[in-house]
């Protein structure tokens, strides 16, 4: 169930999931038994890098406008 979340909860990694090169680096592909469920398909490490950089790096952004909103309201 974790996985399923992982992936379609992430735009980026929904996107490249099943494109070459990223499809053998982000799904074991030789784990084709449960090809058909998603909630079964087994990720590999750089899948989960791949979704803590990119919530990370939206973070980052939402703070940084939030920042800038405060500095405005400030003055």
């Amino acid at each position: 169930m974790a996985n399923i979340v992982l992936v379609r909860f992430n735009p980026v990694i929904d996107a490249i999931k099943f494109t070459e090169p990223f499809k053998n680096w982000m799904i074991d592909a030789n784990d084709t038994k449960w090809a058909m469920d998603s909630a079964l398909i087994s990720l590999r490490f750089p899948a989960y890098l791949i979704h803590f950089g990119t919530f990370l790096l939206v973070g980052l952004i939402i703070d940084y406008f939030i920042h800038i909103f405060k500095r405005k309201q400030s003055r």
